[in-house]
């Protein structure tokens, strides 16, 4: 896909509970995670009652490609700061 095709496709917003299937696909991923310094529990009733928490609370905003989450920007309160953090998909990594 031409660069130009990516950049105008992109949309980023908070998460919403109607996105949990998608972010439950997108933190499936194993490659993506172990590259981010993540681990996730892998039970799916647990993993979808931290993922509902950290939408709730705003954490979790989704960056969207032609409507597919292609990643996530996490901000995440410490103390008196903010924790950023994100995961992108492989495919659309290093492509402007």
């Amino acid at each position: 896909m031409p660069i130009a095709d990516i950049a105008n496709s992109i949309e980023v917003r908070q998460l919403k509970a109607t996105d949990l299937a998608a972010l439950d696909d997108l933190y499936a991923n194993d490659q993506l995670l172990k590259a981010a310094g993540l681990v996730i529990d892998a039970n799916p009733e647990f993993r979808q009652m931290v993922f509902s928490s950290w939408i709730d609370h705003g954490y979790l905003w989704g960056v969207f490609s032609h409507q597919l989450l292609i990643g996530t920007i996490d901000l995440f309160p410490q103390e008196e700061e903010i924790e950023i953090g994100y995961l992108l998909m492989p495919k659309y990594q290093h492509v402007g």
